[in-house]
């Protein structure tokens, strides 16, 4: 089993049921499997294969989970990079991550072009810039994106926080960023009826690892991504927990 294979198969069993809701819009599986499938064929024809590394330098938006489920459909590697990092803190992870693409927004064009220094990696944004668009990586038509994956390739380097030293790139395989979840959703009885919240950057390991692969992907249920402070999250926490149905989990600030 793999990350991408778990996802292609939630789209078929419950190809309606939402799997990302992001700016309170559900995407149902079937949604994210047909375009994480188009983000794939446009990282491949820009040159990203198995192994290759795809940096995510976003805020929590849709294309976050969405270009994560599409790399690993290619055998890549996520490289979830923390957008509040300055310029000097983010080049060491730029230099060692060595990313054929980094994908990322207008707001943090500026700190990552100071960062890269000489690396020569493809960028891509979002949102209304003079770079490469993130539309041009969606191409609607071709082979389905697929690679032959093994439990044990790589699928994530995770950085450290570097709070007490340098900060360390983890490298998670698709078996130790899942199976956790299996454990997880046994003993608290997780399902595809059940919702995640993530209050927190999605590029943090707790929230992409924990949160999106292990208590969404493996569990077949809903990550709803928001921006919401934790003041305002208190004061609209019944209302949030009345759309999530029965959500057992929170990533909060």
């Amino acid at each position: 089993m793999n990350v991408a294979r778990a996802g292609r198969d939630w789209a078929g069993w419950r190809p309606e049921h939402p799997a990302v809701i992001c700016n309170d819009v559900p995407n149902s599986w079937a949604e994210l499997d047909a375009r994480s499938d188009r983000i794939a064929r446009g990282l491949r024809a820009a040159g990203v294969g198995k192994g290759a590394r795809v940096g995510l330098l976003l805020s929590n938006r849709l294309e976050a989970p969405l270009l994560t489920i599409a790399a690993l459909k290619l055998g890549a590697i996520v490289v979830p990079l923390n957008f509040r990092l300055t310029a000097s803190e983010l080049k060491p992870l730029l230099d060692d991550a060595e990313c054929a693409v980094v994908v990322t927004e207008a707001a943090f064009l500026d700190n990552l072009a100071a960062a890269r220094g000489s690396n020569t990696f493809a960028v891509y944004a979002v949102d209304g810039t003079d770079k490469r668009s993130f539309a041009d990586l969606e191409i609607a038509h071709g082979a389905v994106p697929q690679a032959e994956i093994a439990a044990d390739d790589p699928a994530f380097i995770c950085y450290t926080s570097g709070t007490t030293g340098h900060q360390k790139g983890a490298l998670l395989t698709h078996r130790s960023a899942m199976h956790p979840g299996l454990a997880k959703n046994m003993a608290e009885g997780l399902t595809w009826r059940d919702s995640i919240m993530v209050a927190v950057p999605f590029v943090y390991t707790g929230a992409i690892i924990s949160c999106f692969i292990q208590l969404t992907v493996v569990a077949g249920g809903a990550v709803v991504l928001t921006a919401v402070s934790l003041l305002i999250l208190v004061e609209v926490g019944a209302a949030v927990r009345d759309r999530l149905r029965r959500g057992h989990g929170r990533a909060l600030p």
